[in-house]
């Protein structure tokens, strides 16, 4: 019995110990090269990456099936807002919001732009996208 708890111990030690070493060779990695061992992506990365006409079907895609028209207009910019884009009304027409976001990418900056058109402001009616992603 007192062997069996020692070698439990020792398997308990072990992990604790590999863990701890795992930890340390991540935090090193990550001081020493700026890159994380854990990648954090933001939403709308994917898109870009995807390229400008492929990322911009893409975002029309997912959109229109999260969001269809005469859906809640406030869920679709919640979720805009949420996914990292700024959102303005458009003075002159407040039923129309226009979201932007922009990300550097090497010398020049991506960008991800939605147009909203709201019936009433209250549902969506239009949205249209554009991805602009430098190569």
């Amino acid at each position: 019995m007192t062997r069996q708890s020692e070698a439990l111990h020792t398997l308990k030690m072990a992990m604790t110990t590999l863990g701890i070493l795992f930890l340390g060779v991540s935090v090193f990695a990550y001081a020493w090269g700026g890159t994380s061992p854990w990648p954090v992506q933001a939403p709308l990365d994917r898109y870009i990456e995807s390229g400008t006409e492929a990322g911009t079907r893409m975002l029309e895609r997912d959109l229109a099936a999260a969001h269809p028209s005469g859906s809640d207009a406030a869920t679709l910019l919640a979720r805009l807002r949420m996914s990292g884009m700024s959102c303005d009304v458009n003075e002159l027409r407040p039923e129309r919001y226009s979201c932007t976001y922009r990300a550097p990418r090497h010398d020049r900056f991506a960008q991800v732009a939605v147009a909203v058109s709201t019936e009433q402001g209250r549902y969506v009616g239009e949205i249209a996208s554009m991805v602009n992603a430098p190569r």
